[in-house]
């Protein structure tokens, strides 16, 4: 499914964020990526979920190689094959809940049902009452499961999040963990960053990224 060989990222012209980096992915496995703050977690996992390029290396995708954001293939698999919950979040502040969650679901154009489908996943995450408000309004936590109900209501093969339950509760944390889970016991590819806690027989393997020196 997914396949990165000698993968490198720069930041200007001497920082390396990224080095060599290699990995194979199947489709159903569960990833979970480790590493100091400022090792390359996030800058990883935009580039697999294709928001991000690379300096060098390369990096296929169900065979095919993947380089520019704005190809219009890559654009493709984003918005059928790829549910990408962003360390911040995304969400657009003057739309309701309700509206943020549907915009995965719009641009796929998989409307049939939409409202069940919502009104499931904001159920099972305890943000069904907030559906009405305007995104800009509601508390990191809240936000953080609007972001995650958005990713999780689509269609698709893999899941991306970055630090998905850093704004949560125990409570909460185990909640989104249980929904990956479910997830990827259904079939779906898991690959998420967290300095949580991570039930270890969920993880099919892990990703752990060392600090750069400057």
């Amino acid at each position: 499914m997914i396949k990165i060989i000698n993968l490198e990222k720069k930041a200007g012209e001497n920082r390396i964020i990224i080095h060599n980096f290699n990995v194979e992915i199947e489709q159903g496995e569960a990833v979970l990526v480790k590493g100091p703050s400022g090792c390359g977690k996030t800058t990883l996992l935009k580039i697999l979920a294709m928001v991000d390029t690379y300096d060098s290396g390369q990096y296929f995708y169900d065979g095919r190689l993947v380089k520019c954001t704005n190809d219009m293939i890559n654009s493709k698999i984003r918005k059928y094959d790829i549910g990408y919950i962003p360390q911040n979040l995304h969400l657009i502040a003057n739309l309701c809940a309700y509206e943020n969650i549907m915009l995965s679901l719009r641009l796929q154009k998989n409307l049939s049902k939409a409202k069940e489908k919502i009104y499931e996943i904001a159920k099972y995450l305890e943000i069904e009452n907030l559906l009405d408000t305007a995104a800009g309004r509601l508390s990191r936590g809240e936000q953080q499961r609007v972001a995650i109900a958005r990713a999780c209501v689509k269609k698709s093969r893999i899941i991306i999040a970055d630090e998905p339950t850093a704004s949560l509760d125990e409570e909460g944390r185990d909640k989104v963990m249980k929904l990956f889970t479910h997830m990827n016991q259904s079939g779906k590819t898991i690959i998420l960053s967290s300095h949580d806690r991570v039930n270890e027989n969920f993880i099919s393997f892990e990703i752990e990224l060392l600090q750069k020196e400057s």
